[in-house]
């Protein structure tokens, strides 16, 4: 309403936003992605080590074969797979896991 009265173009950039929904701002903690996003889950039954360090994996070694993208979970770490057509592909990998937010405000 301000630009407008002023005959300008303008945008408000000065946003102080706490929470967004379940999201809140704390000193830019990070948030544990299980809580967050709507990705399935899947188990990977193989060795854990072949999932932390990258390395080829077989659709054989998930519980859920079915094509699609999941969130799967080590002891140390999460990764974000996609099978597709029998195949099993990074997405993200090796991404430590997170304290859980304490977020009361």
């Amino acid at each position: 309403m301000i630009a407008d009265k002023l005959g300008v173009d303008a945008t408000l950039s000065s946003l102080h936003r706490l929470r967004e929904g379940t999201f809140c701002y704390e000193d830019e903690k990070a948030l544990n992605p299980f809580l967050y996003l709507t990705l399935p889950t899947n188990l990977y039954t193989g060795n854990e080590d072949y999932l932390e360090l990258g390395k080829k994996l077989s659709v054989k070694y998930f519980k859920h074969k079915e094509d699609g993208t999941y969130l799967v979970e080590t002891s140390h770490f999460f990764a974000i797979i996609e099978i597709h057509e029998g195949q099993v592909n990074y997405r993200l990998n090796r991404i430590p896991k997170f304290k859980e937010s304490a977020c009361t405000r």
